[in-house]
């Protein structure tokens, strides 16, 4: 009835979004250079990474 979600939760569903983020920062200065999203967040033992 309303479409995606408009708050997604998780790295993937909000990937753009950091990296656009990190990029804006660097453009101004902020950041030297950006990060991989993933270093971005604490591993807090969830993880299926290996």
């Amino acid at each position: 009835m309303f479409g995606r979600d408009p708050f997604p939760y998780g790295i993937e569903a909000g990937r753009w979004n950091f990296e656009a983020f990190q990029q804006y920062m660097v453009e101004h200065g902020i950041l030297a250079k950006a990060m991989p999203v993933e270093d971005l967040f604490a591993d807090i033992g969830g993880s299926t990474k290996s």
